[in-house]
């Protein structure tokens, strides 16, 4: 598995770049947690690749699809995979330093960039989509990260009013 890291004094980041951009680590350096679920990756990545129990772990991005469908109505013109077509297939990488991380996935009709920096406690994500068509092309995209929660965990979301889901 192709993986690149990026650390500070608080937080490290293992990518599998060779793997869909995975997120296979999201470590609090502190206390040792992985956030991260752990598991290995998946041969099945063709395709007529199923997302099943195996490859549930760690986070991965999910464009233009997340379940199989066909859109041959569409500009895609094409079934598209479980998952989309970025999962478990290798991107590029602009750019890696100690703490920043740039990678990118170019396909004919698109090239999705997604950019990982460390600010102190935080991953900064920003996220870049092209559309290499003359025409519009419909998608949906999910952020797909399989956290390792316990029990007692909690999350606070700003903007839910304090509530905790």
């Amino acid at each position: 598995m192709t993986s690149h890291v990026i650390a500070n004094a608080r937080l490290s980041v293992a990518v599998a770049t060779g793997y869909g951009a995975r997120v296979t680590s999201l470590r609090h350096i502190a206390s040792g947690r992985d956030w991260m679920t752990q598991g290995g990756e998946s041969p099945q990545t063709g395709d007529d690749a199923v997302y099943l129990g195996d490859e549930a772990v760690a986070w991965d991005e999910c464009f233009p699809t997340v379940g199989r469908c066909n859109v041959l109505a569409t500009a895609w013109g094409r079934t598209l995979r479980d998952h989309g077509e970025l999962w478990g297939r290798p991107w590029q990488v602009d750019h890696h330093d100690a703490e920043t991380l740039a990678l990118s996935f170019a396909a004919p009709e698109f090239v999705f960039e997604r950019r990982m920096r460390l600010e102190g406690p935080t991953l900064v994500i920003d996220y870049a989509v092209t559309n290499r068509l003359a025409v519009p092309l419909p998608y949906l995209w999910a952020l797909h990260a399989l956290l390792a929660v316990r029990p007692g965990d909690r999350m606070d979301i700003p903007g839910l009013d304090g509530r905790s889901v």
